[in-house]
């Protein structure tokens, strides 16, 4: 497909139906050019909007293929750069679109890169669905250096065993006092991690996580008590169990976040 560059580099933000069609159409025969757009350093450090967006539109696609042989270009791109580019992203996603033949390329760099490459190749292995105790091995060493993201890796691969860990980290967690409204971030993704693992924590322990996400609350109430103008303490609850949503539904405050990561737990019965 000789004119699949220029395509790619037209394409803007999203490409057009006519020409996903028409790169499909090809079957394999786009790979190899997809593979050097998405690692043209020239492309990813355009000025011009249209041109950036091809490496990510070509990451995009390899994943949508499933394309194993864009897993060394893929890990590279996310060794690149960092969580917050837009082509980090599509790099993780196409992995996890591709699955299992990422495992061994993935762990076989392992080894030889940072601390923080180790992490980002640890979420991108999360996210496999495939379970191997190297991954869980690589997943502890993630808690242990960074309890905050280890917690939302592991959630991600959903291993009850890492449950001992995972409460060591949430005790060991010091409950910073700033106020901050995500000062106790880690301590949040610990808990959420450790529910999700099917771990419960003591009361001394869920005093804790209370006392973390207290500036949250604090912030969402008074939110609240602006957009609805009424004070806070008549704000509505859900009055009946039936009446609250499902645990990965969206908390009926509106914070964005999973009930189970919000008012769950903290409701009158």
């Amino acid at each position: 497909m000789n004119d699949l560059r220029p395509l790619l580099c037209d394409a803007s933000n999203q490409l057009s139906t006519h020409a996903r069609s028409a790169i499909f159409a090809e079957g394999r025969n786009p790979v190899p050019t997809l593979i050097d757009v998405m690692l043209d350093e020239h492309l990813q450090r355009s000025e011009d909007d249209a041109e950036s967006m091809a490496p990510i539109h070509a990451a995009r696609l390899l994943g949508e293929m499933r394309a194993d042989a864009a897993i060394p270009g893929l890990l590279a791109t996310l060794l690149k750069l960092e969580p917050g580019y837009i082509l980090w992203d599509a790099a993780i996603f196409a992995l996890e679109a591709i699955g299992a033949p990422v495992l061994e390329p993935a762990l076989a760099l392992v080894p030889d890169v940072t601390a923080e490459q180790r992490g980002y190749l640890a979420s991108a292995l999360a996210r496999l669905n495939v379970r191997d105790p190297r991954i869980l091995t690589l997943l502890l060493d993630e808690l242990r250096r960074n309890p905050m993201s280890g917690a939302m890796y592991i959630g991600q691969y959903g291993d009850p065993t890492a449950l001992p860990e995972l409460v060591a980290a949430f005790d060991a967690f010091p409950l910073a006092s700033s106020g901050r409204m995500f000062a106790n971030q880690a301590l949040v993704e610990l808990h959420a991690t450790i529910e999700d693992c099917g771990g419960v924590l003591t009361p001394a322990q869920q005093a804790k996580y209370l006392a973390a996400t207290s500036p949250q609350r604090q912030f969402r109430d008074e939110l609240l008590g602006l957009t609805t103008g009424r004070p806070t303490s008549s704000l509505p609850a859900p009055a009946r169990a039936k009446d609250r949503p499902g645990r990965n539904d969206p908390c009926w405050c509106g914070s964005s976040r999973k009930y189970k990561k919000c008012h769950l737990g903290h409701e009158p019965g």
